[in-house]
């Protein structure tokens, strides 16, 4: 049995609470994929690389 799925506009998707933040592709809403190990670790790697640099250049780092 084949089913459908109900296409939302985009004022629909950002007029509508969700329990977690999901993305709407072509109308569909699909669950956001969590960060890998290896993907959380560069992000780590590059936090601490810049935060030597926040105050010299007025960065803000902050992670994802």
């Amino acid at each position: 049995m084949a089913t459908s799925a109900a296409l939302l506009t985009i004022d629909e998707y950002l007029h509508t609470q969700y329990e977690h933040n999901p993305d709407s592709v072509d109308g569909i809403i699909e669950e956001k994929g969590l960060p890998t190990p290896p993907h959380s670790r560069l992000q780590y790697a590059f936090q601490r690389l810049l935060a030597k640099y926040e105050e010299a250049y007025g960065l803000f780092i902050y992670p994802e």
